[in-house]
């Protein structure tokens, strides 16, 4: 899963100006965020019980969706940012 991440991180420090590195490392940190809420959320389901188990998966939905979105968002602006 860190291997996307990681390849989005090392373009993020080509970025030539200290301004746009820095929005850069911003959207590769709010990724980690939201991957490490995603395994939280897995090591959560193996607990969960027939009451708490409908609304975990509304959580792992929306963190799914919400890393997603964030994913596309970052690979866009940092892969397609002049180096």
């Amino acid at each position: 899963m860190g291997g996307k991440i990681d390849e989005l991180n090392a373009a993020s420090k080509a970025e030539p100006t200290a301004d746009k590195r820095a929005a850069d490392e911003r959207v590769v940190n709010d990724l980690h965020l939201r991957r490490d809420a995603l395994t939280a959320d897995a090591r959560a389901t193996t607990e969960a019980t027939t009451l708490t188990w409908p609304t975990l998966m509304e959580k792992v939905d929306k963190d799914m969706g919400d890393y997603r979105s964030l994913a596309r968002v970052a690979t866009f602006r940092i892969s397609s940012s002049p180096r």
